[in-house]
């Protein structure tokens, strides 16, 4: 699980002159309890539900009462969870609501570490291991642009993870136009994507 830092991402937001931060209670936004009609469409098939079953649907069930209290004309979600972000411009679509779902490009520290706030839990060692991550990605993304077979440098990544000090990769892939990857240092589970197109 990603740590809790509302205190320090209310003062970020004060930084940037945020006028109103909104914090609902867990009863806020599950006043009938957690059960939903609503389910997670193909998106959510395959990649994190392979490994996280079922996760999807509580993402979809939580934004969908998170929309429905504050009725939102934009909402913003990050492009490190590409297949969430995707799964939400699905459920937005499939439900015709009337809301524009903008994906925030991610922002990369040192060495091109995708920011999250589990980097927290990684040693000063882990941090070494974990920006090869982009870099992996970075270069099989090149290949793929060039020519490559995709089957086969997902397969590569793989091994040049593990090889980098990486524990275990729950996958390397491609969709949506991008190589996708999760991979854990340790205890820490970390995901990053790039882009196929040179856009």
């Amino acid at each position: 699980d990603s740590p809790r830092t509302a205190e320090k991402d209310i003062e970020l937001l004060n930084n940037e002159k945020c006028d109103i931060v909104f914090l609902p209670t867990e009863n806020d936004v599950y006043p009938n309890g957690y059960d939903s009609d609503i389910k997670a469409g193909d998106a959510a098939n395959g990649l994190e539900s392979d490994f996280r079953p079922h996760f999807f649907d509580g993402v979809v069930n939580v934004v969908h009462n998170l929309f429905n209290i504050v009725n939102p004309d934009i909402a913003v979600f990050g492009e490190k969870d590409f297949q969430q972000l995707q799964v939400i411009k699905e459920m937005v679509e499939n439900l015709k609501l009337d809301i524009k779902i903008i994906g925030a490009p991610i922002i990369r520290g040192e060495g091109g570490l995708a920011l999250s706030s589990r980097n927290s839990y990684l040693s000063p060692n882990e941090l070494k291991i974990a920006q090869a991550l982009n870099q992996i990605l970075l270069k099989s993304a090149d290949e793929i642009k060039a020519g490559a077979n995709k089957v086969e440098i997902c397969e590569k990544s793989t091994g040049q993870l593990l090889k980098a000090g990486f524990d275990k990769v729950d996958y390397v892939d491609t969709r949506w136009d991008r190589i996708l990857a999760a991979a854990w240092i340790n205890k820490t589970r970390l995901i990053d994507n790039m882009s196929l197109t040179n856009d």
